[in-house]
């Protein structure tokens, strides 16, 4: 088997999203032509493109790759593992959410609900991958943006460049750490190729605090 480097066979579920672009484009920057996974049509060349839903596993034919970088929900790739792992690969990343650790507490029974069904799908990757002798690393980014592109901040911007102004509810005293897409691209090509992030669980917050 060949040594997981940076011309790794790569599988990006959710390739057309936020993260998943990011991913692809960084992959390609490198040399490589990384494998993406859609449920629509993609035109995107630096990619080769299966046509898919993850939800349908048994109708997909899963390429040989060393890497699979999911972006996608965590309950589908649980119930999909059995069908996509083949014997050449060697680590799954998967994305998840920081309200697994913040928000477990909360004092709303609907939002722990919520966070328990993250929990758990989570947890039935990483013992899934265990199941199959796949390596794992987890990284659980807070708030996501990507300028134009998301449905947080960038609405916020929108709606100030429109109005000039944002109406706030409240004191505004919560705090957010947004992460910018392309760095979470970052930080799961690295810990793709990184030894040290085997089998691990990584918070992934964005560098600023704010109101």
């Amino acid at each position: 088997m060949r040594p997981l480097g940076e011309k790794s066979q790569s599988l990006v579920i959710g390739a057309s999203g936020m993260v998943g672009s990011h991913i692809v484009r960084r992959l390609f920057s490198d040399g490589g032509q990384p494998i993406g996974l859609s449920r629509s049509e993609q035109q995107d060349a630096r990619a080769e493109w299966i046509r898919g839903d993850l939800a349908h596993p048994q109708s997909i034919s899963w390429p040989q790759v060393d890497v699979i970088y999911c972006t996608a929900s965590a309950r589908l790739l649980a119930n999909a593992l059995p069908e996509l792992v083949t014997p050449s690969l060697k680590r799954v990343v998967l994305f998840t959410t920081t309200s697994i650790s913040t928000k477990a507490n909360s004092t709303d029974p609907e939002l722990r609900a919520g966070i328990a069904e993250y929990a758990n799908a989570e947890k039935d990757v990483t013992a899934g991958c265990d199941a199959l002798g796949v390596k794992w690393t987890v990284l659980r980014p807070t708030i996501i943006y990507d300028e134009g592109r998301d449905k947080n901040l960038s609405r916020i911007a929108h709606l100030i460049g429109k109005a000039r102004f944002f109406p706030l509810c409240g004191r505004g005293r919560g705090l957010r750490q947004p992460v910018h897409a392309e760095d979470c691209a970052v930080a799961a090509i690295q810990a793709a190729r990184s030894v040290a992030a085997e089998n691990k669980i990584y918070d992934l917050p964005g560098g600023e605090t704010i109101t």
